[in-house]
């Protein structure tokens, strides 16, 4: 196979829904946990650019759409077609999708080489926790008033949240989320939402988040509502590391599986007044 790419030989479109299937087997090649259904969700909230080569799905890229912020992710080469330069093609292709808005990423150790020399520069880690959840005797949810699930009259508030944190519009991507949420925790110690976590179906079982919370000890708390809820299921967050939750997993069984660079392009993605983001609803859309 040539060195370098021949435009002719590969073509590349907007991805549609006749192509998940395809796209779900590039990622089950590389042993990631998305399920098509977890495709379907990028599909429904992002630009998506796809590579083929003789009818065949080689590539993918997404962008989600964020306010001034554009978050980049699934970008995928499958294996035949490494070292041809596609990486850097559809790189360049999904970041003129986003415009002149601000982009992140994380990025593996693998594709961060990359990523610099498109100009994106480290801001910070995230790491991802996953396990079987199990109860710990030093984690016992005590009784607070303020705690309690979401009521289907909680989303303007929780949407308000997201849209505080790091400065992004994330109403899409919210609505998308709340939907598909197999329970989501509040907190309103005083009759008005503060914080709220996430958890919904995602890859081999369960994914934690958005988790939305004034400080540290908040976010534990809901954090922690929910993994009590679910002892004995495969549960996944992905948290930055700076906000130290790390002893807290651990606790509930959960292990570090991946540590992750968060790379940005302009203006990162950080919140520097409450409320916080402590949980990513995944990597690929921050």
């Amino acid at each position: 196979m040539s060195n370098t790419v021949n435009t002719l030989a590969y073509t590349q479109r907007e991805m549609t829904e006749a192509d998940l299937d395809n796209a779900y087997a590039l990622t089950q090649a590389l042993c990631w946990p998305h399920r098509r259904e977890d495709w379907a969700t990028m599909l429904q909230l992002s630009e998506t650019i796809v590579f083929e080569h003789e009818g065949q799905l080689i590539g993918t890229a997404c962008s989600v759409l964020q306010g001034n912020f554009a978050s980049i992710g699934l970008i995928i080469i499958a294996d035949k077609y490494q070292g041809l330069g596609l990486g850097r093609q559809l790189m360049n292709s999904i970041m003129d999708k986003a415009g002149d808005r601000n982009l992140f990423l994380s990025a593996t150790t693998a594709g961060k080489p990359l990523y610099e020399k498109l100009g994106f520069q480290e801001y910070g880690r995230a790491k991802q926790f996953q396990g079987n959840v199990i109860h710990s005797p030093n984690k016992l949810i005590k009784p607070f008033t303020g705690l309690r699930p979401a009521l289907a009259n909680d989303k303007n508030a929780l949407l308000e949240l997201m849209n505080q944190t790091e400065g992004m519009t994330r109403n899409k991507v919210g609505e998308a989320i709340f939907d598909i949420a197999q329970q989501i925790m509040v907190l309103d110690p005083e009759d008005k939402v503060t914080g709220f976590a996430c958890i919904r179906p995602f890859g081999r079982g369960f994914a934690i988040g958005p988790v939305v919370a004034q400080n540290q000890t908040d976010a534990i708390l809901l954090i922690e509502s929910l993994l009590a809820q679910y002892l004995g299921k495969f549960v996944r967050i992905d948290t930055p590391t700076q906000y130290n939750l790390e002893s807290t997993l651990l606790d509930w069984g959960l292990e570090q599986v991946d540590d992750v660079s968060l790379m940005a392009i302009g203006q990162p993605p950080i919140s520097t007044t409450a409320p916080f983001s402590y949980s990513f609803v995944t990597q690929a859309i921050g």
